[in-house]
């Protein structure tokens, strides 16, 4: 991060401290898609029939993430995906949730993809959010938020976790 020159240069190596947050942004016009699967099932088939079915959809997968309840995925909301979902009926229950936004944390976290940053637990208490597990890398977290509220989430957490760091770092 360089002010004075004008401009940021982005590298492989972070030069931020272990825990910083650097920034906070948001997706809206996301939705979130629910299977709980019929019967017997293993997550590893449900995934790739999941995303093979999205994808003959044309619908953009953000996040894909199982578990024993069953499996969710995160689309870019478009028509296709009432379609994509009625196909989806044949491998189980499909409960679809719109009006969402991923709220993505940018910083330096730990390796653990499961691991949430203290200050942001703290910070999110006041939004009904959902992490979204596991966290693509060690330098994004994740989570989904109801639309309408997810500027205000960006606005809060940026001024509780990003300001004060770059005032400490000089660059207020």
């Amino acid at each position: 991060y360089d002010p004075d020159a004008g401009y940021s240069t982005i590298t492989s190596v972070s030069g931020a401290q272990p825990g910083a947050i650097l920034a906070v942004t948001h997706r809206a016009g996301i939705a979130a898609v629910h299977i709980r699967p019929a019967g017997d099932w293993r997550a590893a088939s449900l995934l790739e029939e999941t995303a093979r079915t999205l994808h003959a959809h044309g619908v953009l997968v953000e996040h894909l993430a199982a578990s024993r309840m069953g499996l969710t995925a995160t689309v870019e909301h478009s028509d296709a995906v009432g379609t994509a979902c009625r196909d989806l009926l044949s491998v189980g229950q499909v409960q679809v949730t719109t009006d969402q936004a991923l709220l993505c944390v940018v910083g330096n976290f730990a390796e653990d993809a499961t691991a949430l940053h203290p200050a942001l637990g703290e910070a999110l208490a006041a939004f009904r959010v959902t992490p979204l597990l596991p966290h693509p890398s060690a330098h994004a977290r994740l989570f989904l938020a109801a639309e309408a509220d997810a500027p205000t989430a960006v606005q809060t957490l940026h001024a509780r976790l990003v300001e004060p760091s770059d005032t400490a770092n000089g660059r207020a």
